[in-house]
């Protein structure tokens, strides 16, 4: 064992090139000596004092928690030779407002640098993997230059990053998982064409997205994926799209159309639910089932086109949606009456008749 020592008094404990822990946490500033290749587990941990750290070119590992509640800690710049920064790292450093990650840097793991009071970050080419809640709540994150090398943005990677305003998602990413950008300030985002899968609540509660683009190759919008994106006008769902989840365009309050594309099998539960300014529903042929309650508490909506694959409406569909007195529907009247329809599917709704293609179909209200 060795104790680096200044000015006649020990710094650090250190054992074969590593720093165990730092025994000064009243210093403001420090240097790590050259030769150390590895920070240990906690080794600045609630260091509350602590302002400026110089990492030695011989670093290699930045272990758990090493600088975690270092709450005056304002700057980091890393050597050239770290490869992965460990889960807990930085996190809860709230006065951290620089970070400069090296080229050859690999893997950014879980919770790394939550909490801090970044601006900008680029995170290098050469990073493959970045782990869950990684920026979570950075709350002065404005500016993401993502690696052209990931292939996931993980859970809740940049979750309430309420400044955070747009970010540009390389051609390399494949998944975005749940709530990746939930509660952030976004305005409008485009998901590349290389995503396959759009995770749960990836998109929800960032309440000023106003447009979006999204792949072309997604399966699934996935329950809560845009759940309370308040100001969102429109958005196209692609030809290929299965199903839309539960919830997932809950109290998107400015949508006023919404075209379902032929691939989509069954509309979830509340899918549309309290869509304020929604006015027409276009569902094409292909589509089968409308769940329960699925563009309830839709004011506004005053035209619905229903197609002839459709063979279920369950309850409370349509329902409280005062403007809506008809509908349209591309099969016959036989085809209409062959549907399954739970008798609350129009609860609350003035549905008087509905179009078919060999005539109409008089609804009689409910008592």
């Amino acid at each position: 064992m060795a104790n680096e020592k200044q000015a006649g008094e020990e710094i650090f404990q250190i054992e074969n090139g590593k720093l165990i822990k730092f025994l000064r946490d009243d210093l403001t500033s420090v240097e790590i000596p050259e030769g150390i290749t590895e920070i240990g587990k906690n080794a600045f941990s609630e260091c509350k004092n602590l302002e400026y750290v110089k990492f030695p070119e011989s670093l290699e590992i930045i272990e758990k928690g090493a600088f975690e509640d270092c709450s005056a800690l304002k700057e980091i710049k890393l050597p050239k030779n770290v490869k992965t920064i460990n889960y807990w790292a930085f996190s809860r450093c709230y006065s951290l407002e620089v970070i400069e990650l090296n080229d050859g840097l690999e893997k950014i793991e879980e919770v790394a640098f939550a909490g801090t009071k970044i601006k900008s970050i680029r995170i290098p080419d050469s990073v493959k993997i970045i782990e869950h809640d990684a920026f979570e709540s950075c709350n002065n994150l404005e500016k993401i230059i993502l690696s052209k090398n990931i292939s996931t943005i993980p859970i809740r990677c940049f979750h309430h990053c309420k400044s955070l305003k747009s970010i540009e998602i390389p051609e390399s990413v494949t998944t975005i998982e749940g709530r990746a950008f939930s509660l952030a300030n976004l305005t409008s985002i485009k998901i590349p064409d290389s995503v396959t899968k759009l995770g749960y609540g990836a998109l929800c509660g960032n309440v000023n997205l106003k447009s979006v683009y999204l792949s072309k190759n997604l399966k699934e919008i996935e329950h809560e994926t845009f759940d309370s994106c308040r100001s969102l006008e429109h958005v196209e769902i692609p030809l290929g799209v299965k199903k839309i989840g539960n919830l997932a365009f809950v109290a998107c309050e400015n949508l006023k159309s919404i075209e379902i594309p032929s691939s989509v099998e069954i509309v979830e539960f509340r899918a549309f639910l309290e869509c304020e300014s929604l006015e027409k529903v276009e569902i094409k042929d292909g589509v089968k089932i409308l769940d329960k309650e699925s563009f309830c508490y839709c004011p506004k909506l005053s035209k619905v086109i229903l197609p002839q694959s459709l063979t279920e409406i369950r309850t409370k569909a349509f329902c409280d949606c005062e403007c809506l007195e008809e509908i349209e529907f591309q099969g016959t009247k036989k085809q209409w009456g062959a549907i399954k329809k739970q008798t609350t599917w129009r609860d609350y709704t003035p549905i008087k008749v509905v179009h078919c293609s060999d005539g109409d179909v008089n609804i009689k209200p409910k008592l």
